[in-house]
């Protein structure tokens, strides 16, 4: 019983040092896919509301020269 335990145990163990390295695989291609996708949402021009939303933000938030005086 006990032979069939440590077989389980070092099954288990395989089982999650394999995860770890496909883990460790995973990450380094989703960024490249998500970096070679991102100047496209740059580029696109903005809407009007996107700019008023933008203006909107920039007047609305103080300054660092406004907080400073303070």
């Amino acid at each position: 019983m006990s032979g069939n335990a440590q077989d389980f145990k070092q099954k288990l163990e395989k089982q999650i040092l394999a995860g770890r390295s496909d883990a460790q695989k995973k990450p380094d291609s989703a960024p490249e896919e998500w970096v070679v996708n991102e100047p496209k949402r740059i580029t696109k021009p903005q809407t009007e509301a996107q700019k008023k939303l933008a203006d909107l933000l920039k007047s609305s938030v103080p300054s660092k020269e406004r907080v400073s005086d303070k």
